[in-house]
Order: C-alpha cells, then sequence, then structure tokens
C-alpha cells in the first residue's frame, strides 16, 4: 500500500466512524477530491451538493476528478454549486453535501447555507484552517481528520521543500517613502486611538502594503533570480501582491485584470516554463511540475502563504520544491538595516513545514 493509499483509508475509516460528517484538513495534494468522491461512492446518495469557491472548480476541475476516478455517474444526482450563491438559500435537503475549499465558506454570509438548509451528511474538506477558523468550522462539524504537511512529505505523499530567504536592499527612493509612512504610523500611535484615529491606521496600513507589494527593488530581485533559475529549464511560479507588479515581473502573467486561458494553460502543459499571477491560482487550480515558487510578496494571512507554497507539493518523482521568500530590507538613520517583513513570522506561519534549514541569499545588484 502507498502512503497515499494509506492516507485514504485512514480518512475513509475516520468519515465511517463519524458517521459521514465531519471537517477533513489535507494539504494540496493530499487526495482531497478522491476522498470526496470515494465517500459519495460508498454512500450511494440520491442527492449531492457540491460546494466550492470558484467557476473553475466548479465547471470543470471536480468534473474532471468524478471522470478519472470512474464516478461520472454520480454527476447526475449532483448539484455543483459556488459558496456566492448558496448562501442565499433556504429550507432546501440533500442527501449529501461536499464542501470543497471548505476554509472559504466560513464567513457569517457564506455560511448561512449550512445553517438554512438540511444534509445528512456533512464532509467537508479543507487544505487547511486557522485558529479562529477551526473555532467557526466546529460550529457547523467536528474536526475527524487532520494531516500536516511535514506528515505527508515523510510518507512520500508530497514533495520535499527547500526554503530560501532573499534579502535585498529598497532604492535610495523606496527607503525614504518607506520611512515616511514610519514616521506616520508613530505620529498616529501617540494620539489617542478614537474611531477616526484608527480609521487612518488601518488606511496607512493599506497604503504601505500597496507600495510594498509594486516595488521596483523586488522586480529586480524577481527577474534575477528568474534568470539564474531558468538555466535549470524549470517551471518557475511568481506569487505577486498586484497585478500591475505580476505584469512588471514576468511577460507571462494571469490575473484577475488578465485572465489569459492560454498563459496558464501554456505554464501547465510547459509551454512557459514561467508564470506570475497574484491571488488567481492560489487554490482550486491543479498545475503540473511546478519545482520553484517565487513569493514576491508574502501578503499578512497564514492560509494563503500555505495555500501558495501548497501550488508545487504535488510530489511527481522524488522532486524536491523550492520556495523563495523575497525579504526587503529598509535603512533606518539611527537604527541601521532592518526588514520590513519578519522572517519570524513568515516561519510562523509554516509551522507545519520544516523552515530550521532555511537557507539566505543575498542580492546584490549588478553595476
Amino acid at each position: 500500500m502507498t502512503g497515499r493509499d494509506k492516507l485514504l483509508a485512514e480518512a475513509l475509516t475516520a468519515a465511517e466512524k463519524n458517521h459521514y460528517n465531519g471537517v477533513f484538513l489535507i494539504p494540496t495534494g493530499g487526495g482531497k477530491g478522491k476522498l470526496m468522491i470515494e465517500i459519495a461512492k460508498e454512500l450511494k446518495p440520491k442527492s449531492i451538493l457540491y460546494l466550492c469557491n470558484s467557476q473553475e472548480l466548479r465547471d470543470k476541475m471536480f468534473i474532471d476528478e468524478c471522470h478519472k476516478w470512474d464516478a461520472k455517474y454520480l454527476l447526475s444526482v449532483m448539484d455543483l454549486q459556488c459558496y456566492q450563491t448558496t448562501y442565499k438559500w433556504s429550507g432546501k435537503h440533500y442527501d449529501l453535501v461536499l464542501a470543497d475549499e471548505f476554509d472559504a465558506a466560513l464567513t457569517p454570509e457564506y455560511a448561512k447555507v449550512f445553517e438554512n438548509n438540511t444534509f445528512n451528511h456533512k464532509i467537508l474538506v479543507s487544505a487547511t484552517l486557522d485558529d479562529d477558523k477551526k473555532r467557526r468550522a466546529r460550529k457547523i462539524a467536528p474536526i475527524i481528520f487532520e494531516k500536516k504537511s511535514k506528515e505527508l512529505i515523510k510518507d512520500k505523499i508530497l514533495n520535499n521543500v527547500q526554503f530560501y530567504f532573499v534579502k535585498y536592499d529598497l532604492t535610495d527612493d523606496e527607503n525614504e517613502i518607506y520611512l515616511h509612512y514610519n514616521k506616520q504610523f508613530r505620529k498616529l500611535l501617540d494620539q489617542h486611538l478614537d474611531k477616526a484615529t484608527r480609521f487612518k491606521l488601518e488606511k496607512l496600513q493599506i497604503q504601505r502594503k500597496q507600495f510594498l507589494s509594486n516595488l521596483q527593488s523586488s522586480a529586480n530581485v524577481t527577474k534575477w533570480l528568474v534568470n539564474s533559475l531558468s538555466k535549470k529549464d524549470e517551471k518557475i511560479l511568481i506569487f505577486c501582491g498586484l497585478s500591475e507588479q505580476a505584469d512588471r515581473v514576468c511577460k507571462n502573467s494571469y490575473h484577475s485584470n488578465n485572465e489569459n486561458k492560454k498563459a496558464l494553460e501554456d505554464f501547465h502543459t510547459g509551454k512557459q516554463k514561467v508564470l506570475s499571477v497574484v491571488d488567481k491560482v492560489t487554490r482550486g487550480v491543479n498545475i503540473s511540475d511546478v519545482k520553484n515558487i517565487i513569493l514576491e510578496s508574502t501578503g499578512r494571512s497564514k492560509t494563503k502563504i500555505t495555500q501558495k507554497i501548497g501550488r508545487g507539493m504535488r510530489l511527481e518523482i522524488n522532486d524536491t520544491l523550492s520556495v523563495f521568500f523575497l525579504v526587503p530590507y529598509f535603512r533606518h538613520p539611527f537604527h541601521g538595516r532592518k526588514a520590513t517583513i519578519v522572517e519570524q513570522w513568515i516561519i510562523d506561519s509554516t509551522k507545519d513545514m520544516d523552515l530550521t534549514r532555511a537557507q539566505s541569499i543575498a542580492y546584490k545588484p549588478t553595476k
């Protein structure tokens, strides 16, 4: 029995033991789609509601999974929907609900589908949930099965991962702007934190985040890194913070402002080796043979970081995934050189993976 077969057997046992009601937390590449299909085969329900968070997952990817695992007959009793629609429903009943990318449903709005409708069995699957979402998930169904990425790596179900911190300096102009943001922050924090001041702080935080997501220095480092990695003739997936930056770092881009399906397909088939995205492929999109992931902008969501890394975790043939975190440094006139992103925060965000062996790369621009 392979590691993947063993994982599926354990998950099916947990489902049966808990009367096919519960939350399954399995990292990307662990076989969540097959698990849902195998449970549906066992239950033989007369009606199934399949829920997900994207049209692509709803209209193509899960249907492909049903065909792949000899279960296309299930589609005749299946209602495929997105959370964006079903939260408005009330009074409907299904024998089985399969909630894919379940973490996307854990908002007060989208969770209404589970409150206002009835199901004999609930199978809710996600790659990861933070502590707050776990608390909200338990109000809908118990968490009955959970695996960490490091467990699946050990069992040779997912790729090994080598992490790198790529450290570089802001340009003089960028450094001046960043120091100005810090000065504004300190000025506001010295004031009484009333509603108006909190609003100003939030607005300033958004502005600084957008600034850090669209750095020319970051684009230069990314291009330098891509040029170095391209010598290996391996796929490189770049996650940027803004669509403008995605277009800047790579001519082959795919995001909400440029839904170029050909760019995605060419990358999937290997015709193009580099693709820059924002959040468009963070979840629910299968891309084969990704050997390098560049997190040009990490953001502040632990869940999204894990999901982005998961795009390259699917095991090919004894491969190792390389993940590059870009860490910009600013220069303070009195306190010296400091990182705008704290490495410890990145380490904490990926605590179910092993970052203890992360290597550092210092970028020095060529004159």
